[in-house]
């Protein structure tokens, strides 16, 4: 186990809730890069217009300075930020897992008594980690089970029951084994608790 897996162990086994958090330097990064040349749009625009004597053209690549100011800040700044902003926003998701169940992206909570055990199926790009519901946890969540059944089948994924929902696989702080292990670990720990 990694050193923030080990971390999450230690406090899952003191009975403390643990959130692990999806990576997002990859999509801040994304963001800062389209602000910033947003930002070169805006001097360019600024620089063909305000820059020379009345008369004069600057060319950039072969193009006017202007249009190609224009042409940066409508592709970065009105089209790339909005999309960075929105990656931005998926990236912050998070999976908790506390006293009372596993919740995923905010909004999604399981309770240990739905859950059976986890686990990881598939191998490389494919691979996704999974919790296995009890029948009345996937009746609960149908939607859940039959998003995830879609998945596997269409990456051609074994291994995973019938009755899987899969956990959030773009947590950059913990490997998907690691995470399946904390999931049981925390189950199992709850269970024994409650």
């Amino acid at each position: 186990m990694g050193r923030r897996a080990r971390r999450a162990a230690r406090a899952i086994e003191r009975g403390r809730p643990v959130a692990l958090t999806a990576q997002s330097g990859r999509d801040l990064a994304i963001l800062v890069g389209c602000l910033l040349f947003a930002l070169v749009g805006l001097a360019m625009i600024g620089n063909g217009l305000f820059g020379l004597e009345p008369g004069q053209r600057r060319h950039y690549a072969g193009m006017d300075i202007l249009p190609a100011g224009i042409l940066v800040l409508l592709l970065f700044g009105v089209v790339g930020v909005p999309i960075a902003i929105w990656n931005l926003r998926g990236s912050l998701r998070t999976l908790v897992l506390d006293h009372d169940g596993l919740v995923m992206h905010t909004w999604c909570r399981l309770p240990w008594s739905a859950i059976v055990t986890a686990g990881v199926s598939g191998e490389g790009e494919h691979a996704y980690a999974w919790v296995e519901l009890t029948a009345e946890g996937a009746a609960a969540n149908r939607r859940l089970v039959d998003d995830a059944a879609e998945v596997l089948s269409m990456r051609d994924v074994t291994g995973a029951p019938a009755t899987a929902v899969l956990l959030p696989g773009h947590l950059g702080s913990v490997t998907l084994d690691e995470l399946a292990e904390l999931v049981r670990l925390a189950g199992t720990g709850r269970r024994r608790a409650g």
